[in-house]
């Protein structure tokens, strides 16, 4: 019973609603309306469904599904590889990035950083998970740093590791505060700051 709550209350906290008779049908409407209101998005049923026991395999397998969407298609091609500059490299990843987010009108954000804000201190199989993906984000675009720094297009003294995960966080940032204008503004000044003035 007790597994049943956890995967009950996640669902609720994002809007997402089954259409079971959790607690009648007049339950299920009240939800319903009431993501409708809030103009909630519902996160994928099966990949939820996957929570259902601390250490479930499954889990792991939907941290490498759509989890990881920064570091597919072209979003990732342009960490991977190729002969462009680094930097050159690291700025197409989250321009990237951007046009997807101009493309549903700076309305739904980062799957990472939503469930970060809205789930993850209340489930610690979510939690666990969106900690794996932005960890292997963060080694991503490390990686791409370090040849840079190698290259002398970054300065010695900082420290790749380090700015890796700093320019992961500061970009979810940007898409939180993108979201609540529904612009592209505070994803110019990431590309202003970090690309500008930090790695400039």
């Amino acid at each position: 019973m007790t597994g049943r709550l956890e995967l009950v209350k996640p669902r609720i906290l994002l809007g997402v609603t089954t259409g079971r008779k959790v607690a009648g049908r007049s339950a299920s409407r009240k939800r319903t309306q009431a993501t409708r209101r809030c103009g909630a998005r519902p996160v994928p049923r099966p990949w939820l469904q996957r929570l259902r026991s601390p250490g479930d395999h499954r889990c792991r397998r939907g941290s490498k599904g759509f989890l990881l969407q920064p570091l597919r298609e072209q979003g990732g091609n342009a960490l991977r590889g190729g002969r462009a500059p680094q930097l050159k490299r690291l700025r197409g990843h989250f321009e990237y990035l951007a046009k997807r987010h101009h493309g549903n009108g700076y309305q739904r954000g980062c799957l990472l950083g939503n469930l970060s804000a809205e789930v993850a201190d209340t489930n610690r199989d979510i939690r666990k998970v969106v900690d794996d993906a932005l960890q292997r984000w963060s080694d991503a675009v490390t990686s791409v740093l370090q040849e840079a720094q190698a290259k002398g297009q970054i300065r010695a003294e900082l420290r790749p590791k380090v700015l890796g995960r700093y320019l992961v966080s500061s970009w979810e940032g940007a898409l939180l505060r993108m979201k609540a204008l529904k612009s592209r503004a505070p994803l110019d000044d990431f590309f202003s700051v970090t690309f500008g003035l930090l790695l400039a």
